[in-house]
């Protein structure tokens, strides 16, 4: 079976489908309008490294930082896995 060749033009058509279905799935997984307000409330001294990079990607830098995160179903696996030094408290969006 020999591969088919994309034109310029093709390629640039999926790609754009990609990035719609994309979009498409996050509308979908993201509660309307809802937000997480995030204190980081104990140290990262101790934790493991997986832990101390997932309190970095949320956007959290020391202790006692407060950030307001979506409710989507990423952002609630990272809070799931640090959910022991985090204070959450939900909120709705305004």
């Amino acid at each position: 079976m020999a591969a088919k060749i994309l034109k310029k033009d093709e390629v640039k058509k999926s790609a754009k489908s990609v990035a719609a279905n994309k979009k498409a799935t996050a509308k979908k997984v993201a509660h309307k309008g809802k937000t997480f307000r995030v204190t980081l409330k104990k140290s990262t001294i101790g934790c493991t490294q997986s832990q101390r990079k997932t309190v970095e990607a949320l956007g959290l830098r020391y202790r006692q930082h407060e950030i307001v995160v979506a409710d989507n179903s990423a952002n609630r696996g990272q809070i799931f896995k640090v959910q022991h030094l985090l204070e959450v408290v939900p909120e709705k969006a305004k």
